[in-house]
């Protein structure tokens, strides 16, 4: 027995001793430690791409499966790629856009009388007419409505105030856009009084109230002068607004 022990006592210190065999078994530690490192970089690389792959999809709102557990959830709850969604939307948003810019653009559907029935001055059809006030022959290119200073005069259908100005002929004018190329021009207003450009009024909405309009120095017979154009051309108010039916 105790040869034994010694025997393998200098096999073991003959390895150490012995540079071949001292080669052989740091070439073969070498060999293993190789092999472990190169395991352990195949394990990384596969957490890295799983990560990778969750963080990718995290970014394009895609669902993908990376595992293999069957995916038992109901076609109708999966979700839609944002870019289908947003197009979706915005098609929706356009038609309205759409559909409320041809309701500008369409004709009023009905008119009513700014004021009362009392017409001082008709519309002139182009023809000059002899003006009292003036004392001289013009064309007359609007209705005369009669009343009071102060009495509201009122949005002969709806629109938007396209424009609000001061006239050395015709004083405070709002102009309003009521949509299929009809402009009304409401003269002689008071300029306190009126609306601002940009509001939008409906049928019946006060627009201001009559003051004076230094044309005609009408100061006994104050009036609204009332003007229609249509696709910018002067037009007869009250054909226009089916009065004569």
């Amino acid at each position: 027995m105790k040869n034994q022990m010694n025997d393998e006592k200098n096999g073991t210190s003959a390895i150490w001793t012995n540079p071949k065999k001292f080669g052989i078994a740091l070439g073969l530690c070498c060999f293993i430690l190789a092999v472990l490192a190169l395991v352990a970089s195949n394990i990384n690389t596969e957490v890295k791409r799983e990560n990778t792959t969750a963080v990718t999809t995290t970014d394009k709102n895609v669902e993908v499966k990376v595992t293999d557990i069957p995916d038992t959830r109901n076609d109708m709850t999966i979700a839609v790629p944002a870019t289908e969604v947003t197009t979706k939307n915005q098609s929706a948003v356009n038609a309205e856009d759409e559909t409320a810019a041809q309701a500008a653009d369409a004709p009023p559907e009905s008119y009513m009388l700014p004021m009362g029935t009392d017409i001082g001055n008709d519309y002139s059809m182009g023809v000059p007419v002899y003006n009292e006030v003036m004392a001289d022959w013009r064309t007359h290119d609007g209705v005369d409505f009669n009343g009071a200073y102060g009495d509201t005069v009122k949005a002969i259908a709806d629109g938007t105030v396209k424009d609000v100005y001061e006239d050395e002929l015709w004083g405070t004018v709002v102009v309003v856009n009521h949509g299929g190329g009809v402009e009304a021009s409401y003269c002689g207003l008071q300029k306190e009084s009126v609306l601002k450009k940009g509001e939008i009024v409906e049928k019946g909405d006060r627009i201001g109230v009559i003051g004076e309009i230094p044309i005609e120095n009408d100061a006994e017979f104050p009036h609204l002068h009332l003007e229609i154009r249509v696709d910018g051309e002067t037009a007869d108010p009250l054909q226009v607004m089916g009065y004569y039916e």
